[in-house]
């Protein structure tokens, strides 16, 4: 447990790789969607979006630290692996490269899919990133001193029914999911409300 995300000396050399990782690949992939004509996905799922990625950057920061000297107190197979293989410094950086191109893969691959049905495809998008972020929520909680009670809550309360191979890795729960479709619908719900109020202003 530790009352600060930031470490010292090797650590924070790491931390700081990671986060300049996390700045680079956000950015690569959000060029790559305009690219590829996706930029529909960043104005859909912008709040989702950078909820994941300061959770996300907060939960594989606290990681980098806590993991530095043992890679097995990471729970993600992916990223304890990559920890492993390629080591402390470098480790979390290759780990949140990878994490960010894995979602950005799947979000395409859902736009792709479900195009013949927008309201599903919208729902399935945003239900993908607010399940990372409340997935890196509940994950950086359990590294901080102050977060025994959330993580309680999103690990040991909301997670009791995993999604059998879901997403791969577990990363998502049924109670997770719930939460984020909730979140989801509340989205596009406010979407609807702005877009008809924009109507009626351009109909006066």
């Amino acid at each position: 447990m530790y009352d600060s995300i930031l470490g010292s000396g090797s650590v924070a050399v790491s931390q700081a790789l990671t986060a300049l990782t996390i700045c680079a690949s956000s950015m690569l992939w959000a060029l790559a969607y305009h690219r590829l004509g996706a930029g529909h996905i960043l104005r859909l799922a912008a709040v989702p979006i950078a909820l994941w990625v300061l959770a996300g950057s907060a939960d594989i920061l606290v990681t980098a630290k806590g993991t530095f000297e043992d890679a097995t107190r990471e729970g993600n197979p992916l990223a304890r692996n990559v920890l492993i293989w390629v080591g402390p410094l470098f480790g979390p950086a290759i780990a949140s490269a990878a994490w960010i191109s894995l979602w950005a893969c799947v979000a395409l691959l859902l736009d792709h899919g479900l195009r013949p049905f927008e309201r599903s495809r919208q729902m399935a998008i945003l239900t993908l990133y607010y399940s990372l972020f409340l997935g890196h929520l509940f994950a950086f909680s359990g590294w901080m001193s102050w977060g025994g009670r959330l993580h309680e809550l999103g690990f040991h309360t909301m997670s009791q029914m995993p999604v059998a191979g879901i997403m791969i890795f577990n990363v998502f729960y049924i109670g997770w999911v719930v939460i984020a479709c909730a979140l989801s619908s509340l989205h596009l719900g406010l979407i609807a409300i702005l877009a008809g109020g924009t109507d009626r202003d351009t109909e006066r």
